[in-house]
Formats: C-alpha cells, sequence, structure tokens
C-alpha cells in the first residue's frame, strides 16, 4: 500500500511539472498569436497572466513583458495597481524602476539593481530568476557597450535555457541576445550560426520580423549586399502587416543603412524620409536622432551640405533632448567629417574636439579613437604636418589601450567563465566547454599580442611617413641649384607679397636671361654650365635681403624679387646685380667659360599675387633687349627709352 502511495505521489508530480511547462509554453504561443494580430487584446492577456500568477519570479517575468509593451508604445509604465504593499510589491517596484533606468540610458543604477538581484538569486538557487536576471544583465551590458562582460551572462542564459526541463521563457528569446552580442564582438560566422539556429528553433507562431532585420544587417555588414536586403524587406512585409509604426520605421531606417554602405544615396534617403514619417507622430527622439543622422550623411555624400548639414544638426537637437552620450558623439564625428569634406576646417576641428569631449567623460574609448583619427585628417588637409603627426600618435596611443583594455575585459570574461566552469567539473558538459574557452582564451591572447605588435609597428612608422613627406615638399619647393625656388614655390611666394604701405618703398622685380646658355652647355659641357649657374646664383645671393629671393622660371630664365625695396636706391641696385653677375670672379670660374647675363626690370606699389599683371611686361622688355644686343638691362616700364644706356655691347 505504501508502495503504490509513493508511485501515484510520483506519477502525480511528473504529470504536475508536465502540466507546468505545457501550461507556460501553451501560453507563450497564445500571447505571440495574440501580438500579431491585435497588441491591446496582446496587453489584457498580459494582465489576466500577471493577476493570476503568485507573487514570484515569474510574475517578475510577465511585468518586464507589459513593461517593455509601454516602451515600444513610446509610453512611461511604473506597475499595476496594487491592493496592499507588501514585500514582493516592493520588490517589483525595484525592478520597474530599474528597467526603466535602463531605457533612460542610467545604466550604473540598472546594473546595480540587477546584479543585487542575481546575487539573491543565487542565494535561493532560484533558477528562474537567475535565467531572468541573466537575460537582463546580458541585455543591459551589450546596450552599455560592454560586450565582454555581456558574453558571460549570455552564456549562462543560454546554458540555463538550453538545460532546463521547464525554462522561464523559450529559449529563442535568449538566443537573439547571445547572436547579437557574437556581432558586436565581430564574431560573425559564429553569430550566423546562432541565428540560423535561431530560425530554426522559432515557432511558426512567433513573428521572426526582428531576426530578420538583424540577419540583414549583419549580411550588410559582411558586405553581402543581396541577401541584406533580402531578409530586411521580408521583416518589412511582416511588420507593415502588425502595423506598429516604431517597428516599421526600424527596418526602414535598416534599409537605409544597407543603401548608404552600398553607395545607393537616394534610395537611402527614401527609406530614411519614411522613417522619419513613421516616428514623427509619436515623437520617439531616440529613433529621430538615428535617421537624421542617416540623412545628414546621405546628403553630404551627395555634395548637398546644406540638406546634410541642417539634418545633422537636428540629429543633435533631438539626441540632446534624449541625452544619449553615445549617439550625440556618432553626430558630432558625423558633423566634422562632413564640415571637413566642405573644407570647413574651423568647424571640423571644433566638432571633432566635442567628440572626444564626450567620448572621455562617457567611457566611450573606440568614439575617441576615430575622433583622434579625424583630427588628424582635418590636419593633414590643411598641411599643418606636425600637428598631424601629433594627432596620428595619439591615435596610436588610443587603439593600442583600447585594444588592451579590450582584451583584459575578454580575459575578465574568461575568467569569470573559468570559475563557474570550476564549480561544476563534475559535469562533462562544463569540461568541454571549458577546453574551448581554454583555446579562445590562447587566441585571444596571441591576438592581442598581434595586435599590439602591429600598433607598435604603426606607432614607429608614422614618424617616418612623416618626414619623408615634409622631405619631398621641401624638395618640390625648390630647385636643384641650391638657394633657387622652383617657379611653383617661386610663384606661390608672390601671392604673398601685398601692396606697399608707405611712399618710399616699392617692390622691385627683375627677369634675368642667361644668355646663349645652350651653345655654353654644348662648347664646354653641361657639368661646367651646372657650376656656372650655381657660381651665378651665389653672386646674386649675397646682394639680396631676407625678404628678397630667387626663383627659376625655365632653364635659362630666372626671376629676382625684392619686396619693399627702397625706391630712391631702385635703379641702383639693379645695375649693382647686373653688374655683379657680369663681372664674376675669374677666380671662382674660368673668364673663358664665363657667361653674360640680360635683365629687365620693373618697380611696382600693388600686391604681387598675379604674375600676368607683370610678367609678360618685363618678358617684352627682355625680347627688346635681347634684339638690341646681349648683356643688357632695361627699365620695362620705358625699354625703348632705356635701351640707349641699359644696354652693353654683345661679348
Amino acid at each position: 500500500m505504501k508502495l503504490y502511495l509513493k508511485l501515484s505521489l510520483l506519477v502525480l508530480s511528473l504529470f504536475a511539472s508536465l502540466c507546468t511547462a505545457s501550461e507556460r509554453s501553451a501560453w507563450e504561443e497564445v500571447y505571440a498569436k495574440s501580438l500579431y494580430k491585435d497588441d491591446e487584446s496582446a496587453l489584457q492577456l498580459l494582465r489576466d497572466r500577471y493577476r493570476s500568477l503568485p507573487d514570484g519570479t515569474e510574475k517578475l517575468y510577465i511585468i518586464s513583458k507589459i513593461q517593455g509593451y509601454f516602451v515600444l508604445k513610446g509610453q512611461p509604465y511604473y506597475g499595476e495597481t496594487a491592493e496592499a504593499q507588501d514585500a514582493y510589491t516592493a520588490t517589483e517596484q525595484r525592478f520597474l524602476e530599474a528597467l526603466n533606468q535602463e531605457e533612460a540610458l542610467n545604466y550604473q543604477n540598472a546594473e546595480a539593481t540587477y546584479l543585487a538581484f542575481y546575487s539573491d538569486m543565487k542565494q535561493q538557487d532560484d533558477q528562474d530568476g537567475l535565467v531572468l536576471f541573466e537575460y537582463h544583465l546580458c541585455r543591459l551590458f551589450q546596450r552599455h557597450g560592454r560586450p565582454y562582460k555581456a558574453r558571460f551572462y549570455c552564456s549562462q542564459m543560454d546554458q540555463r535555457l538550453l538545460n532546463a526541463e521547464d525554462p522561464l521563457f523559450p529559449r529563442y528569446r535568449g538566443l537573439h541576445l547571445v547572436a547579437n552580442n557574437l556581432e558586436y564582438l565581430g564574431e560573425y560566422q559564429e553569430a550566423l550560426g546562432v541565428y540560423d539556429t535561431l530560425l530554426k528553433l522559432l515557432p511558426d507562431y512567433v513573428d521572426p520580423s526582428a531576426v530578420y532585420n538583424d540577419v540583414g544587417l549583419l549580411m550588410s555588414t559582411l558586405g553581402q549586399y543581396e541577401p541584406a536586403l533580402e531578409y530586411l524587406n521580408k521583416a518589412l512585409e511582416y511588420r507593415q502587416q502588425q502595423g506598429n509604426p516604431l517597428l516599421i520605421a526600424q527596418v526602414e531606417h535598416s534599409l537605409g543603412d544597407v543603401y548608404f554602405k552600398q553607395g545607393k544615396y537616394e534610395q537611402s534617403i527614401e527609406h530614411f524620409i519614411q522613417a522619419e514619417k513613421l516616428l514623427s507622430p509619436s515623437n520617439y527622439l531616440f529613433g529621430l536622432a538615428y535617421v537624421h543622422l542617416g540623412l545628414g550623411k546621405a546628403y553630404v555624400e551627395l555634395n548637398n551640405f546644406t540638406e546634410g548639414d541642417q539634418h545633422l544638426l537636428q540629429a543633435l537637437d533631438y539626441v540632446n533632448q534624449h541625452q544619449d552620450q553615445y549617439l550625440q558623439s556618432l553626430i558630432y564625428l558625423s558633423l566634422s567629417q562632413a564640415f571637413l569634406k566642405e573644407q570647413k576646417y574651423h568647424q571640423a576641428v571644433d566638432y571633432a574636439n566635442q567628440a572626444i569631449t564626450i567620448a572621455e567623460s562617457a567611457s566611450l574609448p573606440r568614439i575617441k579613437a576615430e575622433s583622434l583619427l579625424q583630427l588628424a585628417t582635418i590636419a593633414d588637409h590643411q598641411q599643418q604636418y606636425q600637428q598631424a603627426l601629433n594627432w596620428y600618435r595619439q591615435y596610436a596611443e588610443s587603439e593600442l589601450q583600447l585594444r588592451n583594455t579590450e582584451q583584459r575585459k575578454a580575459f575578465e570574461a574568461l575568467d569569470l567563465s573559468k570559475a563557474e566552469l570550476e564549480q561544476k567539473r563534475s559535469v562533462n558538459f562544463w569540461r568541454e566547454n571549458y577546453q574551448t574557452l581554454t583555446e579562445k582564451y590562447e587566441v585571444l591572447k596571441w591576438q592581442r599580442i598581434s595586435l599590439s605588435i602591429l600598433i607598435l609597428l604603426l606607432a614607429l612608422a608614422l614618424p617616418f611617413a612623416y618626414y619623408r613627406r615634409k622631405r619631398e615638399c621641401a624638395q618640390s619647393t625648390q630647385d636643384r641649384l641650391h638657394g633657387v625656388l622652383s617657379r611653383t614655390a617661386g610663384l606661390e611666394r608672390l601671392t604673398h607679397i601685398a601692396a606697399c604701405t608707405r611712399s618710399e618703398q616699392t617692390h622691385l622685380l627683375a627677369l634675368l636671361d642667361i644668355d646663349q646658355l645652350r651653345e655654353f652647355n654644348e662648347h664646354f659641357g653641361y657639368e661646367h654650365g651646372d657650376a656656372a649657374l650655381q657660381s651665378m646664383v651665389n653672386t646674386l645671393q649675397k646682394q639680396l635681403g631676407a625678404e628678397d629671393f630667387l626663383c627659376r622660371l625655365g632653364d635659362d630664365e630666372f626671376l629676382i624679387v625684392m619686396p619693399n625695396s627702397d625706391r630712391t636706391s631702385a635703379e641702383t641696385r639693379i645695375f649693382a646685380l647686373h653688374y655683379s653677375v657680369n663681372t664674376q670672379d675669374e677666380s671662382q670660374l674660368n673668364a673663358s667659360q664665363a657667361f653674360s647675363v640680360t635683365m629687365s626690370y620693373l618697380a611696382l606699389d600693388g600686391s604681387l599675387a598675379n604674375e600676368h599683371h607683370f610678367y609678360p611686361q618685363l618678358d617684352t622688355a627682355l625680347s627688346i633687349a635681347k634684339k638690341n644686343g646681349r648683356s643688357g638691362v632695361v627699365d620695362a616700364a620705358d625699354p625703348t627709352t632705356g635701351l640707349l644706356t641699359a644696354c652693353s655691347s654683345t661679348h
């Protein structure tokens, strides 16, 4: 009789557990179907379920779903009306407060509450409670940009759901978070595998649009745009049937993002505009900020800077109201990139600095690194190479620090997993998982070493690249004759010479032509010709002042520029230069190998920015002088009158 009673009790307990498991899964099915057809009836179903459950973890799970329902509606939620304030009601209020803090981006307070609940569930050995708060901790750390921390809780949650006979919620809900986490960590193939498993696990009655949306975005990240668009269009069909404008807007934004990555900016703009129309009635600031960010970037790529800047500034206005520092820093960085493209360097630098300020205050190292690289790029465009080098160095140091931090976080997450595995060493599954994690630990360790070496080499290479560029720039401005500017550099320097400010000063220009240079080179050789030219340059340089310079316009033609010269001694300086070149010391150059020069000169008071205002006059005067004999010097302002006194006899 006792044996029969024990067997009966065992059968009844097994039947009760099966009924409970069946009841949970049946309710999830009814809720999913109701949500797809009529969201108002789905809310009523949630509330009925909430009222029917005893105080405990499952009731907390249902209250979190009700809160999520109102979040999608853009409405606040503070809980159901309680008849009496008891211990459970206080617990529920704490949980709801943490959920609302998470949505308000107050991650630190939400994290503290979740961890406190998680510790309590561990002490009580409440498996449902553990999986519930592992889910929320995984989601919170993922949103907060701490993927390695999230990975630990995601892994724990998935294993608990996999091994549970009667899980608190279906495994596919948790797998979606796991796949998002792997994608964020850059483990794309593993993420695709989890998404594939997730799609196989999804029952027919569950809306797959969220999964299709995320798979589409992952495909676009991998550059597989055609399958990405297929998944996103499927997601759009499902959500249009549901009619929830916020969910439809999410997919429209995803489509705009994919077309933007393809470079199809007009199509991208169309989808972003559709998303804006859907979000505007509810004034969903977070979504509107992302939409205007996308619109701004697309218009900038089309060189429609007016429209692009307006959308980016509108996005900034929305995000300032929403107080999302990550999105705020992204918008500042995009504004900087837009103004760089417009060549408005001052504004570009200002927005990049603001992005760095936010990144530092909000602990966003990746945004800070991208902003430092942006500042380096701006300085490079401005040809401020020393400043660019400094920014590149800071960028390299930031990247190195970021890699070290990420690897440290990865090791911390692995250490947490290792500690958990050591507690369950008796279970074969955990032994196998321990081996897998150990192998990944080694891979991550060597990746860290490799990345550190790579960044160190980059940091070492940057100074060499900078000085090489500087040397090339210097070489491009100098002629092969020492002390002579190239044509480009000389004419560019002329543009910086403004009009004379004092009446007793004038700008003195002299066009110098070497007589019969070709015959000289053919007779004596090019080596002697170069030596003679350098000797002539040295002679001229001795008589030029600090502001004066000499540039080579052609093989045998040079321009001497003497800005702000004394007007009364102008002709004296010119004739002294002409005389010194035509009577070089024979100790410096063999007289049999010397050559003569013909010069024309011009005194100007205005700006020298445009060479076409004075060069033709100098060139014409020089031609007249050479026709009347070599080795002359003539005033280009009145070449015919000056010839009788300026031209000397032909050698």
